[in-house]
């Protein structure tokens, strides 16, 4: 890159202005000093036009005009579009995490597991555990500890990871024992109480037929 300057320039002038232009340069694009190039370069000019001596005039010339040609260089690489390899790839948005589903049986009794936490019965006598349209189920059946001799069955609902999702109690209508669940046929349990009686808990509608 040539610099051109009016009057005769000392070869430390040369020197001097070769050495700002190099520096200025490897700066690149898009450095945070463009605007105090720009103030530098304007005082040099102005310390030229007030210089006496014509050696420092020139000199303070030459300084001006290569940080000049370095900032006219700069910013004709900030228009420049960026190269493809330094742009960033959009990011993907991660795939959705498919639920945890617990293995669980389509139908069963079992006298195996407890009432969850916050229920009770006492004694329990046996369970269900199956699915109804899809969703695990489990229903613990014995006698309410909140009223002795009343049957009661405690249903509940099985979230994804196996934690309870619904939980609700059903008393006996009548205070004749503890209850035992006895068959289970698709959506309905038959229930027996201590005396016998046989009655049919709904698993879809939550409730006595």
């Amino acid at each position: 890159m040539k610099i051109r300057v009016s009057g005769t320039v000392s070869l430390l002038a040369v020197a001097s202005a070769v050495a700002i232009l190099a520096v200025v340069q490897a700066q690149g694009p898009g450095d945070p000093n463009q605007e105090k190039d720009v103030a530098i370069s304007i005082q040099l000019r102005r310390d030229a036009a007030a210089a006496t001596d014509p050696s420092v005039r020139a000199g303070l010339q030459a300084k001006a005009a290569a940080l000049q040609v370095a900032i006219d260089e700069r910013e004709r690489n900030l228009k420049l579009p960026r190269a493809a390899k330094e742009e960033k790839p959009a990011l993907k948005p991660e795939p959705p995490v498919a639920p945890e589903v617990v293995a669980f049986p389509e139908s069963e009794i079992t006298v195996a597991g407890q009432p969850p936490p916050g229920s009770c019965l006492s004694p329990m006598t046996n369970a269900w555990r199956g699915r109804v349209r899809t969703v695990p189920r489990v229903v613990f059946a014995g006698s309410s500890c909140d009223t002795p001799g009343r049957g009661e069955l405690i249903y509940l609902e099985v979230g994804p990871k196996g934690a309870p999702a619904a939980i609700v109690r059903f008393l006996d209508t009548s205070p004749d024992g503890p209850l035992t669940i006895e068959v289970a046929n698709g959506a309905e349990l038959k229930v027996t109480d201590a005396s016998g009686r046989s009655k049919v808990f709904s698993l879809e509608t939550r409730s006595w037929k």
